[in-house]
């Protein structure tokens, strides 16, 4: 029975956590899934990919969190009251919008045992984490005071919600007077002062990596959450509905933190003929100013025959055992855009060394879809007299391999080589930056 395939959307996304997550515990459960990231500037494009790829569930993340409940049949009741989606469940008739980030937050109180009935909490800032976060207070009948530095938005944000709003020069006050804080300001900014904080208080960060307040925070002896635990906890929801059961312990923070990119120097580009893989990938690694190495290449030039000579000569079994040795022999590179041939995730051996030595990016594109880029004279396997029929077989053949293996998917169908290099390229260079 094939894996069920999940994913995530959102404009940047290889940074994303819920990968890391939700693969943690389908390991843990053994349960057959997959989970991948869908690279897209445009949600409704997104959506569309993931509908092709035949998803059966999605998390969703800025920017496009307001923009799929238009696209969504069914919302949960946080769905409409947050105004905002993170999870998306596709169902054969309709699809249904979650928010679990409230549950999260309530969750990561109620779990560090911190009542939030009757007491004053401060949250910072105006953006989508403040959004489910009063609305999680709401519902738990705190008293809440909302600060931010753009006041109509802060002030529009408190009405809509129902909490008290206070401007920015108001701020120590309202540190100073608060039982709880929450801070929901993007990630390297800080604008509270520790001689603010005192020994009572509880202060969550949704900030988890490098958080400002925690030094602080603990240095007065005050009771500190981190992001992670949110994080976590706005998970499991999300991995109930995905899976109907429910997330087994916790994770550890170490295997959230850590950038599982961290130790990958190669990008590898993946898919089915016509996907656009050595296009794409010579004008990607010409942007990175790294090296561009094609698999199929180096066997050619290796062996002085074509592909279609030594599948006709030695037959396909032998060609594949030249494609491993070359892909092995790249992957001993660095700073590299490798395009591989179709079959090269044939191999289970070649997919448990891109998995562990590159950053796997499948360029989607079906055979009925990319026919007028295929030439089927230069495509060993659709020989003597070979038709569509026999590439969407080959591509369904290798189609849960594709995905098993895929860090992320670009759909490369429609949109132009320059604007899916422009995506790929706006995603991984954050990645490699340094």
């Amino acid at each position: 029975m094939p894996a069920k395939r999940f994913a995530i959307i959102g404009h940047p996304v290889l940074h994303s956590k819920s990968p890391v997550l939700h693969q943690y515990w389908f390991r843990k459960m053994k349960i057959a899934a997959g989970y991948s990231r869908i690279i897209s500037a445009d949600g409704r494009q997104a959506l569309q990919l993931a509908s092709k790829l035949g998803i059966h569930g999605l998390n969703v993340t800025a920017p496009f969190k307001q923009m799929v409940m238009e696209q969504t049949a069914h919302l949960s009741a946080e769905a409409l009251g947050v105004g905002a989606v993170n999870t998306l469940i596709f169902n054969k008739t309709n699809t249904t919008g979650y928010n679990t980030d409230v549950t999260g937050i309530l969750r990561a109180f109620k779990i560090n045992r911190v009542p939030l009935k009757g007491h004053a909490v401060l949250v910072i800032g105006a953006g989508g984490a403040a959004r489910a976060v009063l609305y999680a207070l709401r519902s738990a009948q705190a008293h809440v005071t909302l600060v931010n530095r753009t006041i109509p938005k802060g002030q529009a944000l408190a009405a809509v919600s129902g909490v008290n709003f206070k401007p920015l020069n108001q701020l120590a006050t309202c540190v100073r007077g608060a039982d709880i804080i929450i801070n929901t300001l993007p990630m390297g900014i800080n604008i509270i002062q520790e001689s603010w904080l005192n020994d009572r208080q509880i202060v969550l960060d949704a900030n988890y990596h490098h958080s400002l307040l925690e030094p602080m925070t603990r240095a007065v002896g005050a009771h500190f959450i981190p992001g992670t635990t949110w994080l976590i906890e706005q998970a499991r929801p999300a991995f109930k509905l995905f899976t109907g059961k429910t997330a087994a312990g916790t994770i550890p923070e170490q295997v959230i933190l850590e950038n599982p990119f961290a130790s990958l120097n190669n990008i590898v580009l993946t898919g089915s003929m016509g996907a656009g893989k050595t296009a794409l990938g010579e004008r990607l690694a010409q942007r990175l100013r790294w090296k561009f190495t094609d698999t199929d290449q180096d066997v050619e030039k290796t062996c002085g025959r074509t592909i279609t000579q030594i599948f006709r000569e030695a037959g396909e079994d032998h060609f594949r055992a030249l494609e491993s040795r070359a892909l092995a022999k790249a992957l001993t590179g660095q700073r590299q855009v490798i395009a591989t041939g179709g079959g090269i995730i044939l191999s289970a051996a070649n997919r448990a060394l891109l998995r562990k030595k590159a950053l796997n990016i499948w360029l989607f594109a079906r055979p009925d879809q990319v026919w007028s880029r295929i030439s089927p004279a230069n495509r060993p396997l659709l020989q003597n007299g070979a038709s569509r029929t026999t590439a969407r077989d080959i591509f369904q053949e290798r189609f849960e391999h594709y995905f098993m293996a895929a860090d992320a998917i670009l759909d490369t169908e429609e949109p132009t080589i320059t604007r899916c290099t422009d995506l790929l390229y706006a995603e991984v260079s954050q990645l490699f930056k340094n």
